[in-house]
């Protein structure tokens, strides 16, 4: 399994686009994929979605799904590759499974290093990507156990915008980490939301900072803020990706968002062979 982690530096972009990349993935890319959502229920990546309905307020305190429910079973030691769909909710059937997060009064209660990444090796026996999301300052050590050097190392994702103090902030952090051999470097850049009419192009920036990683500016589109609010995503991209490669792309966000999912998909394939399965 890849794992992919969008990173941003707190204003929330990544949730946005995590979940964009692996809707789009999911219904163009025949792979199995997971949304981790590792903020509290409701909010971060899911918040695009209507798998809770408007009744956030009334959350049980043990939910019998996601998070809470995964987390459970891993202390138990019965978690398997074949109870962890059960505990999912599929957004595209056979493609993509969103692992809603924790409920409001455990969401403070962040899972520890350990226990996160025993989940992430079994979710790797049924997921080819499994695609979740991060604050930069959030960054943490890898383990040094055993059973975790059998896994590959997370692919990361940074999320920034057309802001001078955060990029430079950015390249500052990401230069270092190079030369210290650290792995919590990006793999590629994603500027979003992008106007390219700004100075601060994406040719600019990656000529500005002698950046050589792949970057791709990603348009703000009224239309996915509007699925995003209104919670239909899903809706969004079935109306919006054309089923024929030749059809005109018409909103700007999905123009910017299919050579970066191309981008991923490529980089995950490297990463860890990619099983090509039938989906949905």
């Amino acid at each position: 399994m890849s794992r992919i982690i969008f990173e941003d530096t707190g204003w929330g972009g990544s949730s946005q686009l995590v979940a964009a990349s692996a809707l789009y993935m999911a219904l163009n890319y025949p792979m199995r994929m997971l949304l981790l959502n590792q903020d509290p229920r409701g909010t971060g990546l899911e918040a695009g979605f209507s798998v809770h309905g408007n009744h956030y307020a009334s959350l049980p305190l043990l939910a019998e799904n996601g998070m809470d429910a995964i987390r459970r079973l891993a202390v138990n030691e019965r978690l398997t590759k074949h109870n962890f769909p059960d505990y999912t909710t599929p957004v595209v059937i056979g493609r993509l499974d969103l692992l809603t997060g924790p409920s409001h009064l455990e969401g403070e209660a962040l899972l520890d290093l350990e226990e996160k990444e025993r989940i992430y090796a079994i979710a790797g026996q049924v997921y080819d990507i499994c695609f979740s999301r991060t604050r930069f300052s959030e960054q943490t050590a890898i383990p040094s156990g055993d059973w975790y050097r059998k896994e590959p190392v997370p692919l990361r994702v940074a999320v920034l915008r057309q802001d001078r103090s955060e990029l430079e902030a950015f390249f500052r952090d990401q230069t270092l980490d190079r030369k210290t051999g650290r792995t919590t470097g990006a793999e590629l850049i994603a500027v979003y939301p992008y106007d390219s009419g700004s100075q601060w192009t994406v040719r600019n920036i990656c000529r500005r900072f002698a950046c050589k990683l792949p970057a791709f500016g990603i348009s703000y589109s009224t239309q996915f803020s509007d699925a995003w609010n209104n919670r239909e995503l899903l809706k969004f991209f079935r109306l919006n990706c054309p089923v024929r490669q030749d059809k005109k792309i018409r909103d700007e966000m999905l123009r910017g968002l299919i050579p970066f999912c191309q981008a991923i998909y490529t980089l995950a394939g490297r990463a860890a062979p990619l099983s090509g399965e039938k989906g949905a």
